[in-house]
């Protein structure tokens, strides 16, 4: 059985990320140095490359395949057709 960690409440994050790295605005209520943007979030906490990522997304719609799953799910939702 795994047991896990004490949590210190005082070590937890609140973190914002924008998966895009551009700066559009300023933080309002979350400090500066919580907001990740990019690649930010994926050096310091993931095992898996932004670059992999983005890759994945940009080309996710050009699988035919994907399209289709995605225009059906989107019809059962649009019509209220859920099972």
């Amino acid at each position: 059985m795994l047991v896990p960690k004490t949590v210190r409440w005082l070590e937890l994050l609140p973190i914002l990320y924008y998966f895009n790295a551009t700066k559009r605005y300023g933080p309002i209520y979350i400090p500066s140095q919580n907001i990740m943007r990019g690649s930010q979030l994926f050096d310091r906490f993931l095992h898996i490359s932004y670059e992999e990522v983005d890759g994945y997304l940009s080309e996710i719609g050009d699988d035919p395949d994907i399209l289709s799953i995605f225009d059906k799910m989107y019809n059962m939702v649009r019509n209220q057709k859920l099972t």
